[in-house]
């Protein structure tokens, strides 16, 4: 007897368009989907649907009442049970649940508290897979955007990370992680890297050949230039330049995701980020779709590589955050080398990284039907080298934290058991 595909449930926020592609898989397989976003992503991955867009409206106006209009009013003062109805209805129709950036049903709508629905999802026999993407997991004092936060910041939202990792942990049946940005986890995940970034095929075009004009075409299109390391790539660039190398290089930031697209198509290489802690992010899968070869640098993808399944890993052009200016010259100066790394980039998406590809292994994951090699535990392998910062920067920062809060601070970091700081020499 045939069984009927799970009816899945995809939500709650965009994260680089992973949600809309992974929609547009389950779809091409044939797998019931909803997905609902609650608010719609600026770069505008995909069109939303009628039923996001009302309940976008209805939730936005229950934001933005007063106080009292969301107790009193006859009509605003109803929307949080609306919001309730919606859920059990959610619930009751769907039988796996992804969950992106730490979200999940609850406040889809009117925001509260966060994670409280997942323990009646389990209850109804429903099965949850949650997906991490990074800065809603990675401890801030390894992340380069929340340099210039408070230690008392800080710290509060390190607490807060740890509560509600644990609230998943213990509820979900499967969570997608990356090692790099799981310090705080403490249970057996499936490595980002072999579930893959869900690419709709339409983007998977014929690899392209070397540019007919004796300038390469360098695209960087950050999403944050601070974190990604955008002044560094640009200084870069022009010191190339004023040493002759004939560069066409555009960088694009707060654009439309068809307008980067359009760029992608005609760009012989690209430079994803300086400080990156993944061999190949949203944004430069993108680029490989299109045979584009990516530069990626980072303070531990080396080892990072050295203790991956070499069948999981995707061809770029890899190398620690000083040697950036290198690794351009090095592409520019090789051009053959350099098409050969775009063609094996978009000969690894096709294979793996497909919508419908990522689709099916999301859904071997839910029935615990995936390769051992694709796990990893997040308490035998510790990568501190940080994201969207220099060494320096992080040994600062950890000074600062263990100065400012002292035992609060370390007792934070020691409540996952055999986690410890690289506690640079000059901590007081």
């Amino acid at each position: 007897m045939n069984t009927l595909p799970p009816r899945v449930f995809i939500g709650t926020e965009e994260i680089a368009g992973y949600y809309s592609g992974l929609a547009q898989g389950f779809r091409e397989i044939g797998v019931p989907v909803t997905k609902f976003l609650s608010q719609e992503h600026s770069f505008k991955y995909e069109k939303s649907s009628v039923a996001e867009q009302v309940l976008r409206k209805i939730g936005r106006k229950y934001r933005e009442a007063s106080k009292t209009d969301q107790k009193k009013h006859i009509l605003v003062s109803r929307i949080p049970r609306l919001e309730r109805w919606i859920t059990k209805q959610i619930i009751r129709r769907h039988d796996l649940f992804i969950f992106g950036f730490m979200t999940s049903l609850d406040g889809m709508m009117v925001g509260g508290p966060r994670l409280t629905d997942l323990k009646r999802i389990k209850r109804a026999g429903k099965k949850i897979i949650c997906v991490f993407h990074g800065s809603e997991v990675r401890p801030r004092w390894l992340n380069g955007k929340f340099i210039d936060y408070s230690t008392d910041d800080l710290l509060a939202r390190a607490k807060k990370q740890i509560q509600w990792l644990r609230v998943i942990e213990e509820y979900a049946d499967a969570i997608v992680s990356h090692p790099p940005m799981a310090p705080f986890q403490t249970r057996s995940s499936a490595h980002y890297l072999a579930i893959g970034v869900p690419l709709p095929a339409a983007k998977l075009i014929d690899t392209k050949t070397a540019s007919k004009t004796d300038r390469i075409r360098i695209l960087h299109a950050p999403s944050n230039p601070e974190t990604k390391g955008s002044a560094l790539i640009q200084g870069c660039i022009d010191e190339l330049v004023a040493a002759g190398h004939k560069i066409d290089f555009k960088l694009l930031t707060g654009v439309p995701h068809t307008q980067v697209c359009h760029e992608l198509a005609q760009s012989d290489l690209v430079i994803d980020q300086v400080f990156s802690d993944t061999p190949m992010a949203h944004f430069a899968a993108e680029a490989a779709s299109y045979g584009c070869p990516s530069i990626i640098c980072g303070n531990d993808l080396t080892r990072l590589r050295d203790v991956t399944d070499p069948d999981i890993w995707p061809p770029s052009i890899l190398g620690r955050p000083e040697e950036l200016k290198s690794k351009i010259e090095w592409a520019i100066t090789h051009p053959d080398e350099r098409i050969k790394i775009g063609k094996s980039a978009q000969e690894f998406v096709k294979k793996n990284w497909t919508a419908a590809k990522v689709a099916q292994n999301l859904l071997r994951l839910a029935e615990n039907d995936i390769p051992e090699s694709w796990m990893f535990d997040p308490n035998s392998q510790l990568f501190l080298g940080g994201y969207g910062m220099t060494i320096e920067q992080r040994d600062r920062l950890v000074s600062r934290m263990i100065s400012d809060a002292g035992s609060d601070f370390l007792d934070v970091v020691r409540e996952k058991p055999g986690f410890d700081l690289p506690i640079p020499q000059t901590a007081p």
